[in-house]
């Protein structure tokens, strides 16, 4: 396989639970239940180091969950976390919307995999007992955010909030 002008395996730097929510009505009822799972990617921010050939992205990622029908709302748990990664650019150099686009999959593949264990955890202690967020194909749901327009560079305090590395 020819390597030239690919990024390494992204490096995770660091994961961030910026804030979390969590709400159990009730014990919930026997039957299933009608979930609306939100994923979202607000923000990502990138940089680039040349002289030590580095790129680097800073994403911000909404995740949550409502069970029931709107009536009877049985929970909503939700998680915002950011996710620093980085990784060693090629000998030849990579296109920079290539190097964007695999480090904004890897960053939010850890976030979404960082916020279902936040809410599993938090979902074992409460009366709902054993939940866990569905595994999702990420490439798939940031093509979506993407055609949608929902992604936004730079339009809200994210740098402010985001982990200095």
């Amino acid at each position: 396989m020819d390597t030239k002008g690919c990024l390494s395996q992204a490096s995770i730097v660091d994961v961030t639970l910026l804030e979390e929510t969590f709400h159990v009505s009730a014990e919930p009822p026997q039957e299933v239940l009608q979930a609306d799972i939100d994923l979202s990617n607000p923000e990502t921010h990138y940089d680039k180091d040349d002289e030590q050939g580095i790129y680097i992205a800073q994403t911000l990622v909404n995740t949550g969950i409502i069970l029931g029908e709107p009536k009877s709302r049985v929970a909503r748990m939700q998680a915002t976390v950011t996710c620093t990664v980085l990784a060693v650019m090629g000998k030849q150099g990579v296109k920079e919307e290539v190097a964007h686009r695999q480090l904004r999959l890897d960053a939010v593949s850890a976030a979404y995999a960082f916020a279902r264990t936040r809410i599993s955890e938090k979902a074992k202690l409460s009366p709902m007992g054993h939940f866990e967020l569905p595994n999702v194909d990420v490439a798939q749901v940031l093509r979506k955010i993407d055609e949608a327009g929902e992604t936004s560079t730079g339009s809200s305090d994210l740098a402010s909030r985001l982990p200095q590395i």
